[in-house]
């Protein structure tokens, strides 16, 4: 009789599904385990994409962020088991996850702009809400409040701390430097008639910190600023 030699795997028929038993077939086209284990690492990666949705959203990077940073995260992980589960079960991991992302950075995002901040509370000058200035000395202006617009609106209150010279309020100038500006500097004249109001156009940030000089001045001069307000527009 015939010797029948046996190669230590599973034939293949000629369209490429293993021979074996019957219920034994484990192409890569059926999907792998059973019941609730078979949707367990779909299940993380939904909720893990839903998680960085959130994150970016509450970041300010906005809705499309969120989405594309949740999608790739999809995208790696049902790739990463490509081989475990089937394609059906992908596509049915990537829809759900994609529009999952969406909807958390859109919610997140909203929430965040809609919140109401006290920024002027948040804001200080040199850790407090007065300083006095001498020319090109600078001083610290920090909001602790995350930026929720592209602008920041300062307003201030300038007076001479010497009466033995001419005013220095009505020749200075503030200087606003700092990454945390688009442009990187911004000068704005002092108001001698009372509160001088500058808006600085803001770069991408997660927070606001920028040195505040006193500009334009003789070296004698010296002026007390106050902070009155502040608020993102």
């Amino acid at each position: 009789m015939p010797s029948t030699w046996r190669t230590g795997g599973r034939l293949r028929s000629a369209d490429g599904r293993r021979n074996g038993p019957a219920g034994d077939d484990t192409s890569e086209d059926e999907p792998g385990g059973s019941g609730l284990l078979r949707w367990f690492w779909p299940g993380v990666f939904v909720l893990a994409t839903v998680i960085i949705g959130v994150m970016v959203g509450r970041e300010g990077f906005g809705v499309v962020s969120g989405a594309l940073s949740a999608g790739v995260l999809a995208v790696a992980g049902a790739a990463w088991r490509q081989d475990q589960l089937p394609r059906r079960q992908q596509l049915i991991t990537l829809g759900i996850a994609l529009p999952a992302a969406v909807l958390a950075a859109f919610t997140a995002h909203l929430a965040e702009s809609t919140q109401q901040v006290d920024v002027y509370r948040d804001t200080t000058l040199d850790g407090a809400r007065t300083v006095v200035l001498a020319p090109n000395a600078p001083a610290r202006l920090k909001v602790g409040s995350r930026p929720a617009k592209d602008h920041l609106e300062v307003q201030v209150y300038a007076t001479d701390t010497r009466t033995d010279i001419a005013s220095c309020v009505d020749v200075g100038a503030l200087e606003f430097s700092g990454p945390s500006l688009k442009q990187r500097t911004r000068t704005v004249d002092l108001n001698p008639d009372g509160v001088t109001r500058i808006v600085l156009d803001l770069a991408p940030s997660a927070e606001v910190s920028l040195d505040v000089r006193l500009v334009e001045a003789d070296a004698a001069c010296g002026v007390e600023l106050q902070l009155a307000g502040a608020r993102f527009v």
